[in-house]
């Protein structure tokens, strides 16, 4: 009965260990690294439908990497009855895990976004509320927008679990290359 109860207690521990550690990605971050390594992503799924966010591509226009901060811009295009805009996304080093960011300078209401997970060359499964919803984001490089590697599409998969596309070829311009 002995071994029984001990073998029951190994498998349980075996199994809470086992699982990935999702949580503790964006941790680990570096985040000097991962905004050198995208300049100009393109988001590729989402897991809010949210039509606005079809299309939505980004250019980053400031970067510190002393500081690991850096601003995005990000690129709502005018379709099916959206108005294009652009929001500035400023993100900086906070005391949480994760990074802090504000919108188009309102220092006064700061987020946190999480990087859950990225392989600083290809993608990065992004976290992060706007305009009142959580979003959990597969952002890409440029070239590899029509062909996204696999470990970026696990990763997203089982961190976000819901996949909305984002990129709809009859609305979209292949403006990202």
């Amino acid at each position: 009965m002995v071994w029984l109860k001990a073998g029951v207690c190994l498998l349980l521990f075996a199994l809470a260990d086992a699982g990935p550690t999702r949580n503790s990605r964006h941790d680990s971050t570096d985040y000097a690294k991962l905004y050198a390594a995208f300049p100009r992503p393109v988001a590729i799924f989402t897991s809010s439908n949210h039509a606005s966010f079809k299309c939505l591509s980004a250019t980053r226009t400031a970067f510190d990497p002393n500081v690991k901060s850096a601003t995005y811009v990000w690129h709502f295009k005018p379709h099916s009855g959206h108005k294009g805009k652009d929001v500035r996304l400023n993100f900086f080093p906070g005391d949480t895990p994760g990074q802090k960011f504000y919108l188009n300078d309102d220092k006064a209401r700061e987020f946190t976004v999480l990087f859950e997970y990225t392989d600083y060359k290809a993608c990065a499964v992004v976290k992060l509320p706007y305009e009142n919803h959580d979003h959990c984001m597969l952002w890409v490089s440029g070239s590899v927008v029509h062909n996204v590697p696999k470990n970026c599409l696990e990763n997203y998969e089982s961190i976000c679990y819901v996949r909305v596309p984002l990129l709809d070829g009859n609305i979209c311009k292949d403006d990202h290359e």
